[in-house]
Protein backbone atom coordinates (compact mmCIF):
# COMPACT_ATOMS: atom_id res chain seq x y z
CA UNK A 1 0.00 0.00 0.00
CA UNK A 2 2.71 2.52 0.66
CA UNK A 3 5.09 1.34 -2.51
CA UNK A 4 1.56 2.70 -4.33
CA UNK A 5 1.04 5.55 -2.59
CA UNK A 6 4.47 6.69 -3.26
CA UNK A 7 4.54 5.87 -6.61
CA UNK A 8 1.35 8.10 -7.10
CA UNK A 9 3.40 10.89 -5.70
CA UNK A 10 5.89 10.36 -7.96
CA UNK A 11 3.93 10.67 -11.14
CA UNK A 12 1.75 13.86 -9.52
CA UNK A 13 5.04 15.57 -8.83
CA UNK A 14 6.90 14.50 -12.45
CA UNK A 15 2.79 16.08 -14.09
CA UNK A 16 3.00 19.36 -12.27
CA UNK A 17 7.03 19.61 -13.09
CA UNK A 18 6.29 18.78 -16.73
CA UNK A 19 3.04 21.34 -17.10
CA UNK A 20 5.04 23.94 -14.97
CA UNK A 21 7.81 23.10 -17.66
CA UNK A 22 5.74 23.33 -20.59
CA UNK A 23 4.35 26.71 -19.67
CA UNK A 24 7.17 28.77 -19.07
CA UNK A 25 8.41 27.72 -22.34
CA UNK A 26 5.06 29.20 -23.96
CA UNK A 27 5.98 32.34 -21.77
CA UNK A 28 9.15 32.52 -22.61
CA UNK A 29 8.04 31.89 -26.63
CA UNK A 30 5.44 34.37 -26.44
CA UNK A 31 7.63 36.83 -25.06
CA UNK A 32 10.41 36.43 -27.66
CA UNK A 33 7.53 36.91 -30.20
CA UNK A 34 6.11 40.25 -28.75
CA UNK A 35 9.68 41.95 -28.60
CA UNK A 36 10.54 40.81 -31.86
CA UNK A 37 7.46 42.30 -33.18
CA UNK A 38 8.09 45.32 -31.02
CA UNK A 39 11.77 45.61 -32.29
CA UNK A 40 10.70 45.31 -35.87
CA UNK A 41 8.14 48.36 -35.19
CA UNK A 42 10.72 50.43 -33.73
CA UNK A 43 13.20 50.41 -36.72
CA UNK A 44 14.18 53.45 -38.12
CA UNK A 45 12.05 54.14 -41.47
CA UNK A 46 14.15 54.03 -45.08
CA UNK A 47 13.64 57.90 -46.17
CA UNK A 48 12.60 58.08 -49.97
CA UNK A 49 12.52 61.93 -51.41
CA UNK A 50 10.42 62.58 -53.97
CA UNK A 51 9.88 65.58 -55.92
CA UNK A 52 6.25 67.12 -57.16
CA UNK A 53 5.81 70.60 -59.63
CA UNK A 54 4.12 72.55 -57.05
CA UNK A 55 2.84 76.31 -57.33
CA UNK A 56 5.64 78.47 -56.07
CA UNK A 57 5.38 81.97 -53.75
CA UNK A 58 8.08 84.27 -53.50
CA UNK A 59 6.75 85.86 -50.47
CA UNK A 60 4.60 85.51 -47.33
CA UNK A 61 1.96 88.63 -49.20
CA UNK A 62 1.52 86.05 -52.39
CA UNK A 63 1.04 83.44 -50.70
CA UNK A 64 -2.02 85.08 -48.50
CA UNK A 65 -3.28 86.22 -51.60
CA UNK A 66 -3.46 82.55 -53.08
CA UNK A 67 -4.86 81.25 -49.55
CA UNK A 68 -8.94 81.07 -49.47
CA UNK A 69 -8.24 80.01 -45.93
CA UNK A 70 -5.47 80.79 -42.65
CA UNK A 71 -5.55 78.21 -40.03
CA UNK A 72 -3.72 77.94 -36.63
CA UNK A 73 -4.43 74.01 -35.38
CA UNK A 74 -3.54 71.33 -33.48
CA UNK A 75 -2.47 68.17 -34.91
CA UNK A 76 -4.51 64.96 -33.58
CA UNK A 77 -3.52 62.06 -35.27
CA UNK A 78 -2.99 60.15 -38.71
CA UNK A 79 -5.78 58.56 -40.29
CA UNK A 80 -4.61 56.95 -42.94
CA UNK A 81 -1.68 56.82 -45.40
CA UNK A 82 -2.89 57.34 -48.79
CA UNK A 83 -1.20 55.01 -51.96
CA UNK A 84 -1.78 55.20 -55.76
CA UNK A 85 -1.03 53.56 -58.40
CA UNK A 86 -1.50 49.59 -58.63
CA UNK A 87 -0.11 46.45 -56.95
CA UNK A 88 2.71 46.16 -58.72
CA UNK A 89 4.15 49.81 -58.28
CA UNK A 90 2.78 51.74 -55.21
CA UNK A 91 2.99 55.52 -55.71
CA UNK A 92 3.10 58.03 -52.30
CA UNK A 93 -0.05 60.67 -52.32
CA UNK A 94 0.18 61.82 -48.87
CA UNK A 95 -1.03 61.42 -45.29
CA UNK A 96 -5.08 62.60 -44.41
CA UNK A 97 -4.51 63.93 -40.80
CA UNK A 98 -6.97 64.88 -38.26
CA UNK A 99 -6.21 68.95 -36.54
CA UNK A 100 -8.12 70.67 -34.31
CA UNK A 101 -9.08 74.24 -35.49
CA UNK A 102 -7.55 76.71 -32.49
CA UNK A 103 -8.08 79.75 -34.74
CA UNK A 104 -9.53 80.75 -38.14
CA UNK A 105 -7.51 83.97 -39.60
CA UNK A 106 -8.89 83.81 -42.69
CA UNK A 107 -11.58 82.44 -44.55
CA UNK A 108 -12.82 83.53 -47.66
CA UNK A 109 -13.92 80.03 -48.67
CA UNK A 110 -17.92 78.75 -48.70
CA UNK A 111 -17.01 76.37 -46.38
CA UNK A 112 -18.16 76.96 -42.88
CA UNK A 113 -15.12 76.58 -40.21
CA UNK A 114 -15.20 77.28 -36.47
CA UNK A 115 -13.04 77.24 -33.48
CA UNK A 116 -12.71 73.69 -32.03
CA UNK A 117 -13.79 71.82 -35.26
CA UNK A 118 -11.78 68.98 -36.29
CA UNK A 119 -10.96 68.74 -40.09
CA UNK A 120 -8.92 66.52 -42.16
CA UNK A 121 -5.21 67.65 -44.00
CA UNK A 122 -3.62 65.66 -46.57
CA UNK A 123 0.14 66.13 -45.48
CA UNK A 124 2.61 65.10 -48.20
CA UNK A 125 4.52 62.96 -46.33
CA UNK A 126 3.63 59.30 -46.40
CA UNK A 127 4.99 55.83 -43.99
CA UNK A 128 4.44 52.84 -45.54
CA UNK A 129 3.97 49.81 -42.89
CA UNK A 130 4.54 46.99 -45.19
CA UNK A 131 8.51 48.12 -45.74
CA UNK A 132 8.98 50.65 -43.10
CA UNK A 133 9.93 53.08 -45.71
CA UNK A 134 8.80 57.04 -45.28
CA UNK A 135 8.33 59.19 -48.38
CA UNK A 136 8.86 62.32 -48.30
CA UNK A 137 7.14 64.96 -51.00
CA UNK A 138 9.70 68.13 -51.68
CA UNK A 139 11.39 67.53 -47.93
CA UNK A 140 7.66 68.09 -46.28
CA UNK A 141 7.64 66.90 -42.79
CA UNK A 142 4.38 65.45 -40.90
CA UNK A 143 3.05 68.03 -38.31
CA UNK A 144 3.88 65.89 -34.77
CA UNK A 145 0.83 65.10 -32.57
CA UNK A 146 -0.08 68.12 -30.31
CA UNK A 147 2.06 70.72 -32.28
CA UNK A 148 0.26 73.82 -33.07
CA UNK A 149 0.69 75.12 -37.24
CA UNK A 150 -0.42 78.09 -39.02
CA UNK A 151 -2.00 76.60 -41.97
CA UNK A 152 -2.67 78.32 -45.65
CA UNK A 153 -4.63 75.74 -47.68
CA UNK A 154 -7.54 75.61 -49.85
CA UNK A 155 -10.66 72.78 -50.04
CA UNK A 156 -10.10 69.98 -51.84
CA UNK A 157 -12.57 69.50 -54.67
CA UNK A 158 -12.91 66.18 -54.50
CA UNK A 159 -12.70 65.01 -51.31
CA UNK A 160 -13.45 66.47 -47.95
CA UNK A 161 -10.30 67.76 -47.22
CA UNK A 162 -7.91 70.41 -47.17
CA UNK A 163 -5.00 70.82 -48.91
CA UNK A 164 -1.76 72.25 -48.03
CA UNK A 165 -0.55 75.47 -50.71
CA UNK A 166 3.30 75.28 -52.09
CA UNK A 167 3.64 71.63 -50.12
CA UNK A 168 6.29 72.93 -47.70
CA UNK A 169 5.51 76.85 -47.92
CA UNK A 170 2.23 76.75 -46.23
CA UNK A 171 2.66 74.59 -43.44
CA UNK A 172 4.75 76.90 -40.43
CA UNK A 173 5.67 75.49 -37.60
CA UNK A 174 4.03 77.29 -34.42
CA UNK A 175 4.14 75.70 -31.11
CA UNK A 176 5.70 72.09 -30.73
CA UNK A 177 7.39 72.11 -27.71
CA UNK A 178 4.74 69.71 -26.03
CA UNK A 179 4.81 68.10 -29.61
CA UNK A 180 5.01 64.11 -29.66
CA UNK A 181 8.39 63.73 -31.74
CA UNK A 182 8.45 62.03 -35.70
CA UNK A 183 8.99 59.06 -37.22
CA UNK A 184 12.00 60.82 -38.57
CA UNK A 185 13.84 64.32 -37.62
CA UNK A 186 12.19 67.68 -39.53
CA UNK A 187 13.76 67.53 -42.69
CA UNK A 188 15.99 70.82 -43.18
CA UNK A 189 14.14 73.78 -45.94
CA UNK A 190 16.04 75.94 -47.72
CA UNK A 191 16.56 79.47 -46.33
CA UNK A 192 13.85 81.39 -48.76
CA UNK A 193 11.06 79.11 -47.19
CA UNK A 194 12.63 79.46 -43.50
CA UNK A 195 12.66 83.21 -44.56
CA UNK A 196 9.13 83.41 -45.17
CA UNK A 197 8.26 80.55 -42.25
CA UNK A 198 9.26 83.28 -39.89
CA UNK A 199 7.65 86.17 -41.54
CA UNK A 200 4.30 84.24 -41.43
CA UNK A 201 5.38 83.11 -37.60
CA UNK A 202 6.10 86.71 -36.30
CA UNK A 203 2.55 88.15 -38.16
CA UNK A 204 0.83 85.17 -37.16
CA UNK A 205 1.98 84.33 -33.15
CA UNK A 206 -0.52 87.09 -31.66
CA UNK A 207 -3.05 83.93 -31.80
CA UNK A 208 -1.27 81.40 -29.49
CA UNK A 209 -2.78 81.20 -26.51
CA UNK A 210 0.01 82.02 -23.95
Amino acid sequence: MKKIIVLVLLSLLTFVLYSCTNKEKESTTEKTEEQEVYQISEKTPKLVRTEAKTDDYETLQKLEEKSPIILLVQKKKEIKSEFGGNENAKIPVGTLSSVKVIEVIKNESKEKIEQNQIVSVLESEVYDRDDNTLYRVNDYSMMQENGQYFLYVRKSETDNEFLILGVTLGKVEADTKNAKPGRLKTSKLSGEIEKLHKAAYEKNKKYLKK
